[in-house]
């Protein structure tokens, strides 16, 4: 898989009716890792130090049937620059699924491995399986503005997730029973490079 992160072109991340210090956040030229390192320190803080702003919370989600289960992690980071660079920016998240679906999936990757080895879950083996990944946790509530990029016009991936939530989750793979790993989204890294949303 591709490990070289590099940051999508400003003049590709193009963005629509948002104000200048959004701007500004979003196409910051960052190295991809250094979002990383920097959500690793406030998993790191939120873990230390629980309050209204930072949290670490931890829950099961079985599926249908109860056939399958998976680990969850709740972090809230109050951190509304660091949640926007990181998932709305041209050095963030769907920026790597931009470039290409096995970049992001590698971005995911070490992202979730970060958080896991932070908080000391390597243990649970959902939060280490291949399925594991990366979200808003508030997914559905979004800032002025698009995010209008040239393939994503018209996609959920145009919008444009608000910072002022700034609380992501970590969604491990569903295992059962015997730790057999159930893929319910085989297609999330091309739908990501595709649409910029799943």
């Amino acid at each position: 898989m591709n490990d070289s992160f590099t940051p999508v072109s400003d003049s590709e991340w193009i963005l629509e009716g948002v104000d200048e210090t959004t701007k500004a956040e979003l196409l910051e030229n960052l190295d991809p890792r250094s979002l990383v390192d920097r959500l690793a320190e406030k998993v790191r803080q939120a873990a230390a130090s629980q309050s209204n702003q930072r949290c670490i919370a931890c829950y099961r989600e079985p599926i249908s049937k109860k056939t399958h289960t998976r680990s969850c992690v709740f972090i809230a980071i109050d951190d509304s620059r660091l949640f926007n660079q990181l998932f709305n920016g041209r050095c963030g998240y769907r920026a790597m699924y931009y470039h290409h679906p096995h970049t992001g999936l590698a971005y995911n990757q070490l992202i979730a491995a970060r958080i896991v080895q932070v908080l000391g879950m390597g243990g649970d083996l959902s939060l280490t399986a291949s399925t594991v990944k990366v979200w808003p946790f508030y997914e559905l509530t979004y800032a002025q503005g698009l995010l209008a990029v040239q393939r994503w016009k018209g996609q959920m991936g145009s919008k444009i997730f608000c910072p002022k939530l700034p609380a992501i989750v970590l969604k491990g793979g569903f295992l059962d029973a015997i730790g057999k790993e159930l893929d319910l989204k085989p297609d999330r890294s091309q739908d990501l490079h595709t649409t910029g949303f799943t």
